[in-house]
Protein backbone atom coordinates (compact mmCIF):
# COMPACT_ATOMS: atom_id res chain seq x y z
CA UNK A 1 0.00 0.00 0.00
CA UNK A 2 1.17 3.65 -0.96
CA UNK A 3 2.29 5.43 1.83
CA UNK A 4 -0.64 8.07 2.88
CA UNK A 5 0.19 11.81 3.87
CA UNK A 6 -1.75 14.91 4.78
CA UNK A 7 -0.30 18.34 5.40
CA UNK A 8 -1.58 21.98 6.13
CA UNK A 9 0.47 24.21 6.18
CA UNK A 10 -0.30 27.96 7.27
CA UNK A 11 -4.10 27.58 7.15
CA UNK A 12 -6.27 30.77 7.43
CA UNK A 13 -10.05 31.24 6.80
CA UNK A 14 -11.33 34.82 6.90
CA UNK A 15 -14.94 35.74 6.54
CA UNK A 16 -14.71 39.46 5.98
CA UNK A 17 -12.75 40.87 8.93
CA UNK A 18 -13.40 37.58 11.13
CA UNK A 19 -10.51 35.44 11.71
CA UNK A 20 -12.13 31.94 11.82
CA UNK A 21 -8.61 30.03 11.45
CA UNK A 22 -5.51 31.33 12.15
CA UNK A 23 -1.82 30.01 10.68
CA UNK A 24 -2.97 26.25 11.41
CA UNK A 25 -0.32 23.45 11.00
CA UNK A 26 -0.86 20.05 10.81
CA UNK A 27 1.26 16.78 9.49
CA UNK A 28 -0.49 13.18 9.74
CA UNK A 29 0.29 9.74 8.06
CA UNK A 30 -0.17 6.05 7.97
CA UNK A 31 -2.58 5.21 10.50
CA UNK A 32 -2.81 8.55 12.42
CA UNK A 33 -6.13 9.22 13.82
CA UNK A 34 -5.96 13.34 14.80
CA UNK A 35 -8.73 14.48 17.03
CA UNK A 36 -9.92 18.28 17.13
CA UNK A 37 -11.21 19.52 20.47
CA UNK A 38 -12.18 22.94 21.49
CA UNK A 39 -15.36 25.00 22.58
CA UNK A 40 -18.04 26.07 19.87
CA UNK A 41 -16.57 28.77 17.68
CA UNK A 42 -13.32 27.49 18.11
CA UNK A 43 -12.93 26.99 14.21
CA UNK A 44 -12.79 22.91 14.53
CA UNK A 45 -15.88 22.42 11.74
CA UNK A 46 -14.46 25.08 9.43
CA UNK A 47 -11.19 23.14 9.53
CA UNK A 48 -12.81 19.77 8.50
CA UNK A 49 -14.62 21.46 5.52
CA UNK A 50 -11.23 23.25 4.91
CA UNK A 51 -9.90 19.77 4.40
CA UNK A 52 -12.43 18.20 2.72
CA UNK A 53 -12.62 20.87 0.35
CA UNK A 54 -15.44 22.21 0.89
CA UNK A 55 -14.43 25.36 2.00
CA UNK A 56 -11.43 27.24 0.95
CA UNK A 57 -8.87 28.43 2.86
CA UNK A 58 -7.87 32.29 2.68
CA UNK A 59 -4.87 31.52 3.30
CA UNK A 60 -2.02 28.95 3.43
CA UNK A 61 -1.99 25.33 1.84
CA UNK A 62 -3.10 21.35 1.88
CA UNK A 63 -0.87 18.29 0.45
CA UNK A 64 -1.48 15.06 -0.01
CA UNK A 65 0.68 12.33 -0.61
CA UNK A 66 2.98 15.47 -0.93
CA UNK A 67 0.53 16.55 -3.68
CA UNK A 68 -0.99 20.23 -3.64
CA UNK A 69 -4.48 19.65 -2.83
CA UNK A 70 -6.20 22.03 -5.72
CA UNK A 71 -3.74 21.19 -8.19
CA UNK A 72 -5.36 17.63 -8.56
CA UNK A 73 -8.74 18.46 -6.34
CA UNK A 74 -11.10 15.51 -8.28
CA UNK A 75 -8.26 12.79 -7.63
CA UNK A 76 -7.86 13.78 -3.67
CA UNK A 77 -11.94 13.92 -3.73
CA UNK A 78 -11.99 10.55 -5.05
CA UNK A 79 -9.02 9.28 -1.89
CA UNK A 80 -11.87 10.95 0.96
CA UNK A 81 -14.94 10.65 2.85
CA UNK A 82 -16.69 13.26 4.70
CA UNK A 83 -19.38 12.28 7.52
CA UNK A 84 -21.47 15.03 8.88
CA UNK A 85 -24.63 15.22 11.11
CA UNK A 86 -26.50 14.86 7.70
CA UNK A 87 -27.10 11.74 5.67
CA UNK A 88 -27.23 13.00 2.48
CA UNK A 89 -29.54 9.85 1.52
CA UNK A 90 -32.35 9.84 -0.63
CA UNK A 91 -35.71 8.89 1.05
CA UNK A 92 -37.38 7.23 -1.73
CA UNK A 93 -34.68 5.17 -2.71
CA UNK A 94 -34.16 1.98 -0.62
CA UNK A 95 -30.39 0.87 1.10
CA UNK A 96 -29.55 -1.37 -1.78
CA UNK A 97 -30.04 1.94 -4.44
CA UNK A 98 -28.43 4.56 -2.47
CA UNK A 99 -25.29 2.79 -2.16
CA UNK A 100 -25.18 1.96 -5.49
CA UNK A 101 -25.74 5.25 -6.40
CA UNK A 102 -22.81 6.63 -4.85
CA UNK A 103 -20.68 3.81 -5.66
CA UNK A 104 -21.00 4.24 -9.13
CA UNK A 105 -20.27 8.53 -8.57
CA UNK A 106 -17.00 6.65 -7.51
CA UNK A 107 -16.79 4.18 -10.65
CA UNK A 108 -16.26 1.48 -9.01
CA UNK A 109 -14.91 -1.54 -10.49
CA UNK A 110 -17.81 -3.82 -9.13
CA UNK A 111 -20.11 -1.72 -7.37
CA UNK A 112 -23.04 -3.95 -6.92
CA UNK A 113 -20.08 -6.55 -5.08
CA UNK A 114 -19.03 -3.51 -2.40
CA UNK A 115 -22.87 -2.51 -1.93
CA UNK A 116 -23.21 -6.27 -0.59
CA UNK A 117 -20.18 -6.47 1.08
CA UNK A 118 -21.43 -3.60 2.87
CA UNK A 119 -25.15 -4.49 3.61
CA UNK A 120 -23.93 -7.77 4.90
CA UNK A 121 -21.39 -6.27 7.45
CA UNK A 122 -24.32 -3.59 8.56
CA UNK A 123 -26.88 -6.41 9.12
CA UNK A 124 -28.95 -4.60 6.82
CA UNK A 125 -29.79 -7.29 4.02
CA UNK A 126 -33.13 -8.03 5.19
CA UNK A 127 -34.51 -4.59 4.43
CA UNK A 128 -32.05 -3.61 1.60
CA UNK A 129 -35.09 -2.97 -0.81
CA UNK A 130 -37.15 -1.35 1.29
CA UNK A 131 -36.85 2.68 1.41
CA UNK A 132 -34.89 4.75 3.46
CA UNK A 133 -37.71 6.85 4.64
CA UNK A 134 -39.29 3.70 6.42
CA UNK A 135 -35.90 2.89 8.27
CA UNK A 136 -35.41 3.44 12.18
CA UNK A 137 -32.95 6.81 12.55
CA UNK A 138 -30.47 3.91 13.81
CA UNK A 139 -30.99 2.21 10.56
CA UNK A 140 -30.14 5.35 8.36
CA UNK A 141 -27.23 6.33 10.75
CA UNK A 142 -25.86 2.73 9.73
CA UNK A 143 -26.57 3.09 6.02
CA UNK A 144 -24.81 7.01 6.20
CA UNK A 145 -21.67 5.35 7.83
CA UNK A 146 -21.75 2.48 4.89
CA UNK A 147 -21.91 5.49 2.36
CA UNK A 148 -19.12 6.92 3.90
CA UNK A 149 -16.65 4.10 3.40
CA UNK A 150 -18.40 3.17 0.01
CA UNK A 151 -15.03 4.05 -1.71
CA UNK A 152 -12.42 2.81 1.03
CA UNK A 153 -11.32 6.50 1.63
CA UNK A 154 -7.75 7.03 2.39
CA UNK A 155 -8.68 10.27 4.13
CA UNK A 156 -11.79 10.52 6.51
CA UNK A 157 -12.99 13.23 8.15
CA UNK A 158 -15.70 12.75 10.83
CA UNK A 159 -17.63 15.95 12.05
CA UNK A 160 -19.37 15.11 15.65
CA UNK A 161 -19.61 11.46 14.09
CA UNK A 162 -21.08 9.79 17.80
CA UNK A 163 -23.90 12.77 18.37
CA UNK A 164 -27.27 11.07 18.14
CA UNK A 165 -26.22 7.35 17.72
CA UNK A 166 -27.31 4.71 19.99
CA UNK A 167 -25.10 2.53 21.44
CA UNK A 168 -24.81 -0.32 18.65
CA UNK A 169 -24.50 2.37 15.66
CA UNK A 170 -21.45 3.76 18.33
CA UNK A 171 -19.73 0.41 18.53
CA UNK A 172 -20.20 -0.36 14.78
CA UNK A 173 -18.34 3.76 13.63
CA UNK A 174 -15.71 2.62 16.35
CA UNK A 175 -15.03 -0.47 14.99
CA UNK A 176 -15.00 0.71 11.82
CA UNK A 177 -12.55 3.43 12.62
CA UNK A 178 -10.16 1.12 14.19
CA UNK A 179 -10.66 -1.34 10.82
CA UNK A 180 -9.65 1.72 8.55
CA UNK A 181 -6.76 3.03 11.34
CA UNK A 182 -5.45 -0.44 10.62
CA UNK A 183 -5.65 -0.14 7.19
CA UNK A 184 -3.44 2.76 7.08
CA UNK A 185 -6.14 4.99 6.78
CA UNK A 186 -5.89 9.03 8.17
CA UNK A 187 -8.57 10.13 10.10
CA UNK A 188 -9.40 13.17 11.57
CA UNK A 189 -12.78 13.38 14.04
CA UNK A 190 -14.35 16.77 15.45
CA UNK A 191 -15.53 16.05 18.53
CA UNK A 192 -17.10 17.66 22.01
CA UNK A 193 -16.74 14.19 23.97
CA UNK A 194 -13.29 14.94 25.69
CA UNK A 195 -12.69 11.03 26.87
CA UNK A 196 -14.13 9.47 23.88
CA UNK A 197 -12.12 11.44 21.48
CA UNK A 198 -8.97 10.79 23.26
CA UNK A 199 -9.25 7.45 23.72
CA UNK A 200 -9.55 6.61 20.27
CA UNK A 201 -7.18 9.16 18.84
CA UNK A 202 -3.17 9.02 17.65
CA UNK A 203 -2.69 12.83 18.09
CA UNK A 204 -4.72 15.30 20.02
CA UNK A 205 -5.14 19.05 18.71
CA UNK A 206 -7.08 21.64 21.04
CA UNK A 207 -8.52 24.43 19.05
CA UNK A 208 -9.44 28.29 20.62
CA UNK A 209 -10.44 30.84 19.12
CA UNK A 210 -9.38 30.14 15.72
CA UNK A 211 -5.63 29.50 16.80
CA UNK A 212 -4.17 25.93 17.90
CA UNK A 213 -4.60 26.07 21.95
CA UNK A 214 -2.03 22.64 21.85
CA UNK A 215 -1.15 19.81 19.80
CA UNK A 216 0.37 16.59 20.44
CA UNK A 217 0.65 13.34 20.21
CA UNK A 218 -1.88 10.96 22.39
CA UNK A 219 1.51 9.03 24.04
CA UNK A 220 2.84 12.55 25.36
CA UNK A 221 -0.18 13.33 27.55
CA UNK A 222 -2.62 12.23 29.87
CA UNK A 223 -6.63 12.41 29.51
CA UNK A 224 -6.28 14.62 33.22
CA UNK A 225 -3.89 16.81 31.55
CA UNK A 226 -6.14 17.41 28.16
CA UNK A 227 -9.45 18.11 31.01
CA UNK A 228 -7.43 20.80 32.36
CA UNK A 229 -5.96 22.22 29.55
CA UNK A 230 -9.82 22.44 28.00
CA UNK A 231 -11.24 23.74 31.15
CA UNK A 232 -8.65 26.33 31.05
CA UNK A 233 -9.85 27.04 27.40
CA UNK A 234 -13.67 27.62 28.50
CA UNK A 235 -12.52 29.94 31.07
CA UNK A 236 -10.95 32.08 28.85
Amino acid sequence: MNQKTLQINGICKQYGYINILKDIDIKLSDGNILTLVGPNGAGKSTLLKILSTQVRPTKGEIFYNNIPVYKELNIYRKKLAFLSHKTFLYDDLSAYQNLLFFARLYNLNDPDKKVLELLDFLKLNSRKHGPVKYYSRGMQQKLTIARVMINDPQFIYLDEPYTGLDSRAEDLLSSIIFKKKEEQSIIVLVSHDIEKSYNIATKIMILNKGEVYYSGDKKDITLPQIMKMYREVLEQ
